[in-house]
């Protein structure tokens, strides 16, 4: 564990992952943010055809009628090409046109962060079935799912979440979203997410 921007950031690998660059998902993220958005996470799929990576930000839409500075948030998916190059081939999501995004948002809210489950301590394995039905076993790709402080520690902390494995529920996760955001793409950048930092 170590501290990234005054949050406690914990880093857990379930399968070794090629080709991810772990430290950095987060870093990117945040330095690609459109200006007035904030990267909330993501989830990416590494594998042959190189390193997809889905970045979800958040904007602040102030309630109309209203001077109390309440709010919601506005999610966009980008979805980018992870090259040594830069991010290249980016397409966009977003909730107003496409509902699908809040479905995924829903799913990552409701993800389950892995048990530490160390060897030889013979604890007892949860029969309860998870969110996702259960994810074949690994075919050469690798999936990561990240949260920038929108993870709790048992004490109410919040902390940046990474978590990557070449199955089970962080494939799973990754394959459904994918799924549910297959027909969503579109080149066009959402309303409120055009000007970026770089």
């Amino acid at each position: 564990m170590r501290r990234l921007a005054g949050a406690l950031a914990l880093v857990l690998i379930s399968a070794p992952t090629p080709g991810l660059a772990q430290s950095d998902w987060l870093d990117v993220a945040q330095a690609t943010a459109p200006r007035d958005a904030w990267p909330v996470g993501g989830f990416a799929v590494s594998g042959r055809n190189g390193t997809w990576r889905h970045d979800i930000y958040s904007r602040f839409v102030p309630f109309p009628d209203t001077e109390d500075g309440l709010g919601f948030g506005h999610f966009a998916i980008r979805k980018s090409l992870n090259n040594p190059e830069g991010i290249e081939q980016i397409v966009w999501a977003d909730e107003e046109t496409r509902p699908q995004v809040l479905g995924v948002m829903r799913a990552l809210d409701a993800f389950q962060p892995p048990q530490i489950d160390i060897w030889g301590l013979r604890r007892r394995i949860p029969t309860e079935a998870g969110l996702y039905p259960a994810a074949p076993g690994p075919d050469g790709n690798s999936y990561a799912i990240w949260v920038k402080a929108q993870a709790q520690t048992a004490d109410g902390a919040f902390t940046d979440l990474m978590i990557a494995g070449g199955a089970g529920l962080i494939k799973g996760f990754v394959e459904f979203a994918e799924g549910q955001l297959a027909a969503c793409w579109s080149r066009d950048i959402p309303a409120g997410f055009e000007r970026s930092h770089r």
